[in-house]
């Protein structure tokens, strides 16, 4: 999920293993994965659909998940969005097991900062060249 800092919202981008048409917007604070942004460390529950923190039950049952790990996407102090692991079953992710996906969300945060930093120097260039 995508963070939108000037609505201070967290909007679906891409999902794999998801249904296509499946989308949704959040509040940072809100939710699992907006508790990962407000708070900036990994927000996970084993059941959502026992958690009231859990933003959107029906779609993710429907899609037969049962657990939910959602991993801040920063580059230094700015949040870029997270990252949702689901699981289709109850499980709770110790700290070592949650290295992993977390040192995928760093290098995708990364990489989503230098594509930005390259399309602005690229913009630059072209209006430079006028």
């Amino acid at each position: 999920m995508g963070l939108d800092r000037d609505r201070q919202e967290l909007a679906s981008l891409k999902a794999f293993g998801l249904s296509p048409e499946r989308t949704e917007r959040l509040r940072v604070g809100a939710g699992i994965a907006g508790q990962a942004v407000a708070q900036r460390r990994p927000a996970q529950r084993a059941n959502p659909s026992e958690d009231s923190r859990f933003f959107s039950k029906d779609p993710i049952l429907t899609e037969g998940f049962r657990a939910l790990l959602s991993i801040l996407l920063a580059v230094a102090d700015r949040a870029l969005g997270v990252l949702n692991v689901f699981r289709p079953d109850a499980h709770e992710s110790p700290p070592a097991e949650v290295q992993v996906p977390a040192c995928f969300a760093d290098r995708a945060a990364v990489a989503q900062e230098h594509a930005r930093l390259y399309g602005e120097a690229d913009r630059r260039r072209r209006e430079a060249k006028g």
